[in-house]
Order: structure tokens, then C-alpha cells, then sequence
């Protein structure tokens, strides 16, 4: 398997990679965010990507061809993490839906493109981070700041009972 290195620009700002040391090459530049750049993963096969950003949603992307296979995108929200699982069945992202008041936990399945929320909470509270599924798949980790109090939280990966983990202040 052969490994790119990417650069995402963003179309309302300049962008200048830093110098690299060692043998790399600049094998192309993507461009398609239009506001930050807040997550980038990679499939456990390596032929698809993901991007997300506060206003064109989820990207899904081939890394051979560096074409846009997918948008998943809405109106007044935000994704601000995605994660995919080991097996690579699923991907999960948080969206902060601004005009329907809710922080939704999504899991997508890759065969199909099914969407389910898993878990949902009030707008109030800040978007949800940090998404990580367990080396089995069969939980989904995540961090959320609820008051300027961090917490961290586990739920099963096709939903169910939410469990907070930790917090700090």
C-alpha cells in the first residue's frame, strides 16, 4: 500500500506548507472545505478518506483519484469529529445542528450509507469531540464540554445506554 501525503487549503486563506525534511513530494492539493478544517481519517483500507468542517458538513473522499465520492452536509450545522471503526463497517461523526438545537452522535454504516443517531443532547452544550470507537467496535468513546466541565462518555456503537466516564474541571 502506497501512502500520499494531502493538503486541504481553504478557499478564503492562503496556505503555504511548511518545508519537509526528507524525501517527500507534494503528490496533490484538495480543495473543497470552505470554513476550518476540523477532522481528517482514514478508512482501515486506506481507499477512502473523510474531512469535516463548519460548513460544508462531511466530506467522504477516494484516495486514488482525490475525487469527492459523497457530500453529507445540512444547513446551519456543524462536524466537528468523525472516526471509523477498525473493521471498517462503520463511521461515525458528531453534527451540531444550530437551527434544530441538538448535538447528534451519528454512526453510518459504509456498505450501505444508513444513517442512525445514537445519541442526541441539547444544543447548549458544546459540540461533540474526540469520537473513538473501542478496539473491538463495539463502543464509541467520546468528550464533550457541558458548562466548561469536560467529560468523557461511552455508548455502544449501534446505540444504547450512555455512560459518563470522567470529568474534569
Amino acid at each position: 500500500i502506497g501512502f500520499g501525503l494531502f493538503f486541504f487549503t481553504n478557499l478564503s486563506t492562503k496556505f503555504k506548507p511548511s518545508p519537509l525534511k526528507g524525501n517527500f513530494e507534494l503528490a496533490q492539493t484538495l480543495t473543497a472545505q470552505k470554513g476550518e478544517l476540523y477532522d481528517l481519517q482514514f478508512s482501515p483500507d486506506g481507499k477512502t478518506f473523510v474531512s469535516s468542517d463548519q460548513t460544508a458538513g462531511v466530506l467522504i473522499w477516494s484516495t486514488s483519484s482525490g475525487l469527492i465520492k459523497e457530500t453529507l452536509s445540512s444547513a446551519n450545522s456543524s462536524v466537528k469529529s468523525t472516526a471509523f471503526s477498525h473493521n471498517g463497517n462503520y463511521f461515525a461523526f458528531s453534527k451540531k445542528d444550530y437551527s434544530g438545537g441538538k448535538n447528534n452522535l451519528i454512526i453510518r454504516r459504509t456498505d450501505s450509507g444508513s444513517e442512525v443517531i445514537i445519541f442526541s443532547t441539547d444544543s447548549d452544550f458544546d459540540p461533540i469531540e474526540q469520537i473513538k470507537f473501542s478496539p473491538d467496535d463495539n463502543f464509541i468513546y467520546y468528550v464533550q464540554e457541558e458548562a466548561n466541565v469536560v467529560k468523557s462518555y461511552k455508548i455502544p456503537t449501534l446505540g444504547g445506554k450512555l455512560e459518563l466516564l470522567s470529568f474534569s474541571l
